[in-house]
């Protein structure tokens, strides 16, 4: 654990320091140019090329180190040769702006060396904040190029170039000391956030099942504070109950005028002592349901009111988890009208249904005497038409005469009225 918690450390310090080299490496160019571009007409171009050949190489060599790393940054890499490598390009950059003491010094200008040791002291400022995430890291670049500027001035001839090296000595030694505190606190920093971040996963293990309850303790609240509009104005039956003994918690309006039970009524009661279920089975199988999937919608079941009356409800619950106990939030449409007038119409079908099985109809080929107009049945005998039609139908008949017939009954009578009249023996 101690080992894994260093390496930790250890790659965070790289990180740090590896994001600074984009940034680093083109500021040192810039200034490179800038002290090139100073002594153009002091120094030999040769010596210029060189030198800012040397700083160019380091600077891409630099940023090719960055490259690298940005691909393996975000895992678990090994720290130990990356920061081998950060520290042995430090030294080399450190070398190669220390050779611009011998290279492109402005020997004899007072002026342009002040300048000069100015911008190296800047330069070693800088250095020794994009480095010190790792430890001797600001050494490494910082003791070559100072150590050489120093040489350098010291030897100038006079009183300029000793004081000018002691001072670059001194500040060294300065930028060092607060290097190395920068460092360790840096160091302490991570370990301390490494540390917090581990103290925080305890606590969250320790504590998950504390904070589940919590975040259900919530859920409960937001969802009884939704609902209770619905309590106030709600028509439907809303009731609280205890899964393990059914007891009322909570009832609205709806359940009053439903069921015809009080508050009063049922404070203190279960549900089957007060037997609402009509089949206790009924509601062992929405604690079942409940149990397994936290909710059941649009069941169909029956209750009894307080007066005896069976109601048919269509329900929805909510399994809730508050204070340490299961709660069921349940809500039930009564539907008893709505289930009798269904009932009664599937009555009236089955009657309408059952009288259209009753009508007889004639149907076929009848076979019927021109002569006397008698209709034959399927057993071979003759019957009037009348009654042939009434047995094997709902047709009652009733004799009258029609208008073409009674006239030609008068006619009849007439002539044979007149015929009694002539005739002697009549």
């Amino acid at each position: 654990m101690i080992e894994d918690f260093k390496h930790r450390i250890l790659r965070e310090q790289i990180r740090l320091a590896m994001e600074q080299l984009p940034t680093m490496q083109g500021a040192s160019l810039i200034v490179a140019l800038v002290l090139c571009y100073t002594v153009r007409n002091i120094v030999p171009y040769a010596n210029i090329f060189q030198w800012g050949a040397l700083v160019l190489g380091i600077a891409f060599g630099r940023v090719a180190l960055y490259l690298r790393f940005s691909k393996v940054r975000d895992g678990s890499f090994e720290g130990d040769p990356w920061k081998n490598a950060y520290l042995i390009s430090a030294l080399i950059s450190g070398i190669v702006w220390g050779l611009s003491a011998f290279m492109i010094f402005p020997s004899g200008n007072s002026m342009l060396i002040s300048l000069f040791v100015l911008v190296m002291g800047g330069l070693t400022a800088g250095t020794t904040l994009s480095h010190v995430s790792i430890r001797f890291a600001s050494t490494l670049w910082a003791g070559p190029a100072m150590l050489f500027y120093a040489i350098r001035c010291s030897m100038e001839s006079g009183q300029f170039g000793y004081t000018v090296g002691s001072l670059i000595i001194i500040y060294l030694l300065a930028v060092q000391i607060h290097a190395f505190k920068h460092s360790e606190f840096i160091t302490s920093s991570i370990a301390l956030r490494f540390e917090n971040l581990n103290l925080l996963e305890e606590v969250r293990s320790v504590n998950d099942s504390l904070f589940q309850k919590i975040v259900e303790h919530k859920i409960a609240q937001k969802a009884l504070r939704e609902s209770e509009e619905k309590f106030r104005l709600s028509p439907d039956w809303i009731t609280l109950n205890r899964v393990s003994d059914g007891m009322y918690l909570d009832i609205n309006d709806g359940f009053r005028k439903i069921t015809g039970y009080t508050r009063d009524d049922v404070t203190g009661k279960t549900c089957l002592e007060l037997n609402i279920w009509y089949d206790p089975e009924d509601r062992e199988r929405l604690v079942a349901r409940l149990r397994d999937n936290g909710f059941a919608e649009n069941q169909e079941a029956r209750f009894c009111g307080k007066d005896g009356r069976v109601i048919i409800g269509l329900m929805s619950a909510r399994m809730l988890h508050i204070n340490q106990e299961d709660i069921i939030l349940m809500f039930v449409r009564d539907i008893t009208a709505r289930m009798q007038a269904e009932s009664e119409r599937e009555k009236l079908v089955m009657e309408l249904q059952e009288a259209l099985a009753n009508v007889r109809t004639l149907r076929g080929l009848l076979p019927v005497c021109a002569w006397c107009g008698k209709i034959r049945d399927d057993r071979g005998y003759w019957q009037q038409m009348e009654a042939y039609i009434s047995e094997h139908s709902e047709v009652d008949f009733s004799h009258g005469i029609c208008p073409e017939c009674a006239k030609k009954v008068r006619e009849k009578v007439q002539g044979s009225n007149t015929k009694s009249s002539v005739d002697p023996e009549t």
